[in-house]
C-alpha cells in the first residue's frame, strides 16, 4: 500500500516538471499593422487603446497602444481580437466644419452688421425766403426801376421719411466706419395755422444722398451712430407754384439699441436754382428720429 502511494506521488511530480515549463512560456502577442510583434501581458483594452506589460517585465511598468496600430491581438489561449476588422466597420463620419464663435458672432452682430434701415422724423423746420415785395421798388440815380426783396421767415412742423443702407468695413470689434446711401428722404411741412400746408405746402424730395457712417460698440446691445450725407435735393411748393433744386447736408447721431435707433437729425437744404423770378428757399431743420435696420 505505501508503495502504491509513493508512485502516485512521484506521477504527480513529473506531471508539475512537464506541465510547468509549458506554462512559463505562454504569453499575449500583440501585433501592429506594420507587422510588428510585441510579446506581452494584455491587462486592460479599451476603445481607444490596449493597456500591456512586456512579457519580460511581468511585474510593469504598465504600456500603453492605440488600438488604430493594431491588426491584431493573439492570447495565450489561442483566441484572438481582430482589430482591423473593427476598424473597417467603423466608417468616420463626415462633420461639417464649425465656424469659429466669434467669426459668428461678428456675422450676426446686429450692431456692426451693414443692413438696409428706415427711418421716421419728427421735428422743426424754419424756411427763409427771399421774395420781391409788392409794390416795394425804387428808381436808381439814372431812373431805372429796381425792385427790392424781402426776406420772410416762417416755422413748421417737420414730418420726414428716410429710407437708406449702410455697409460697414474691417473688422474692428469697438469701432467701424462705413458707408451710408440715403436712397430716399421726403420731408413734408405742417402750418398749425393752416392744416392744408401739409398737402398743398412746401416740401424737399432726396434721392440718392451719399455720405460717411460710423457705429461704436459700448456693448452687445448699445452703440452710437455719427453719421453724415449730402447730395441733391429738390423743393416743391404747389401753393406758391415754385420749384427749386438745391443741394442737402444732413449730419446724425443715433443711440442704438440692438437693431433699433433713436437719433437726433439736422438737416440744411440750400436751394441753388428755381423757376421763374423766384429766389431759393433755405430750409433749417432739426428733427428726432426713430427706425429700425434689417
Amino acid at each position: 500500500m505505501l508503495i502504491n502511494i509513493n508512485i502516485m506521488r512521484i506521477k504527480y511530480i513529473i506531471f508539475l516538471l512537464l506541465i510547468l515549463p509549458i506554462s512559463s512560456v505562454a504569453q499575449d502577442v500583440i501585433v501592429k499593422k506594420d507587422g510588428t510583434k510585441i510579446e506581452a501581458k494584455v491587462i486592460e483594452i479599451s476603445p481607444t487603446s490596449v493597456r500591456y506589460r512586456n512579457f519580460t517585465q511581468p511585474e510593469g511598468p504598465d504600456r500603453m497602444i492605440s488600438t488604430s496600430s493594431l491588426k491584431e491581438i493573439v492570447y495565450e489561449d489561442g483566441q484572438f481580437d481582430d482589430f482591423s476588422k473593427i476598424e473597417e466597420q467603423s466608417v468616420p463620419t463626415k462633420v461639417a466644419p464649425v465656424k469659429n464663435p466669434r467669426e459668428s458672432k461678428k456675422e450676426n452682430d446686429p450692431l456692426l452688421s451693414s443692413g438696409f434701415f428706415i427711418d421716421g422724423l419728427i421735428g422743426y423746420a424754419e424756411l427763409t425766403r427771399e421774395d420781391y415785395g409788392t409794390g416795394n421798388y425804387i428808381y436808381d440815380p439814372y431812373g431805372n426801376l429796381i425792385y427790392v426783396t424781402q426776406v420772410s421767415k416762417s416755422s413748421y412742423l417737420s414730418l420726414a421719411l428716410r429710407l437708406g443702407t449702410k455697409w460697414y468695413f474691417g473688422q474692428r470689434e469697438k469701432w467701424r466706419p462705413g458707408l451710408q446711401v440715403n436712397w430716399l428722404r421726403l420731408n413734408m411741412y405742417l402750418d398749425t395755422d393752416n392744416p392744408e400746408s401739409l398737402i398743398i405746402g412746401p416740401k424737399n424730395l432726396s434721392f440718392c444722398n451719399i455720405g460717411m457712417a460710423n457705429i461704436i460698440k459700448f456693448n452687445d446691445n448699445m452703440g452710437l451712430e455719427l453719421n453724415f450725407t449730402t447730395g441733391l435735393n429738390t423743393g416743391i411748393d404747389l401753393d406758391y407754384g415754385r420749384f427749386d433744386v438745391g443741394i442737402a447736408i444732413a449730419p446724425e447721431v443715433k443711440f442704438r439699441l440692438k437693431n433699433i435707433a433713436i437719433g437726433l437729425d439736422y438737416s440744411r437744404v440750400e436751394g441753388l436754382v428755381t423757376v421763374g423770378e423766384f429766389r431759393p428757399d433755405t430750409w433749417n431743420q432739426i428733427s428726432l428720429s426713430i427706425g429700425a435696420k434689417f
